[in-house]
């Protein structure tokens, strides 16, 4: 699943992650729950791949399979080309992939000083001399803006935005490269968003990071992400650009979403796909419907939408699409119905 990157020469630039055919399902009194079915991605090296979806989606399941949070129950997570999807996770490994989780009051141990909290992946990892200690605790709060004073602090002393810079610095501090952003701003206030988001995106340009970023919030990923996965009901239903993801977005679903962001200005409303109306609410992941999980929602249904699941199709440069409307090798009517958004 090449998304067309290229380097300097003409050749491909492999994924830092591909994951092909994941799944999880958990057993429950009312059934099996799908909670992800048959995803497939890739993150490049110093990108920034948004995973976005209606809560119930999978999103945070397939950011915790990713993560070695959750064993999947099939299909394959490749990191640097090595199958990690049901392999014990190695102190190297779980070194390289971190992990900043939504709410930053529940993932610090409250018992512990911001130092000694920051030291923890020093000493695990072995990066630094314990005489050294201090010093690279110093530099990380100043790369994440806090005052060193800090250190000395306990996380129920700092607000919710300052507890989440801690978490960035202790997931900074393994040196990794791959850095897992499950809903990282959804707990803070819309001042300390942009700070985060700031912060995160200056770390990128410095270290090199890749970014998985979980969220729900499409202006977050306007103005954060290189690339859109759009997941509904357990599965990647769209993949684009994050331009073309706003500009001219393909499946109804997609379409959806994009109309019902609030605007502020004229040209922000003139990028608006045509309003799309979705009927009821998300099914059940105990029982998804068959065909393509969105037709019992979907204003533009067609028969063969509620027999057929739809694959992923190609449809130009790195744009990529599951639903009837463009089925493979494309049609001008699914062209121009896409197009369109009506």
């Amino acid at each position: 699943m090449s998304d067309g990157r290229v380097r300097e020469g003409g050749q491909p630039v492999p994924p830092i992650l591909e994951v092909r055919h994941l799944t999880k399902h958990f057993a429950t009194p009312a059934g099996v729950v799908h909670a992800v079915d048959d995803v497939s991605l890739d993150v490049y090296p110093g990108e920034t791949l948004g995973l976005v979806g209606e809560s119930g989606s999978g999103k945070t399941t397939t950011a915790y399979m990713i993560a070695g949070l959750l064993r999947p129950t099939g299909g394959t997570i490749r990191y640097l080309g090595r199958d990690i999807a049901g392999a014990e996770r190695t102190r190297a490994l779980r070194r390289e992939i971190q992990i900043v989780f939504q709410d930053p009051g529940t993932s610090l141990n409250p018992a512990h000083t911001i130092y000694e909290i920051l030291t923890l992946p020093l000493r695990v990892h072995r990066l630094v001399p314990r005489s050294e200690f201090q010093t690279a605790v110093r530099r990380m709060m100043e790369r994440v803006q806090l005052p060193a004073s800090y250190m000395y602090k306990f996380p129920r002393e700092l607000s919710e935005g300052e507890k989440q810079c801690v978490a960035i610095a202790r997931a900074m501090a393994a040196e990794p490269k791959l850095i897992v952003l499950d809903e990282p701003t959804s707990a803070l206030d819309v001042s300390m968003q942009a700070r985060v988001l700031h912060l995160l995106l200056d770390l990128q340009r410095e270290f090199g990071f890749s970014y998985l970023l979980i969220t729900h919030d499409m202006s977050i990923m306007r103005n954060f992400a290189t690339r859109v996965a759009i997941m509904y009901l357990g599965q990647i239903v769209e993949t684009a650009p994050v331009d073309a993801f706003f500009t001219t977005p393909r499946h109804p679903y997609t379409q959806m979403l994009i109309s019902s962001v609030p605007v502020l200005t004229e040209d922000e409303e003139a990028m608006k796909p045509t309003q799309v109306r979705s009927q009821g609410e998300i099914p059940s992941p105990v029982h998804p419907p068959s065909g393509c999980r969105f037709h019992t929602r979907c204003p533009r249904r067609m028969e063969v939408c509620t027999r057929v699941e739809p694959r992923m199709v190609e449809l130009g440069d790195r744009h990529r699409a599951a639903c009837h409307l463009y089925p493979p090798g494309g049609t001008a009517a699914g062209e121009a119905a896409g197009e369109s958004g009506e």
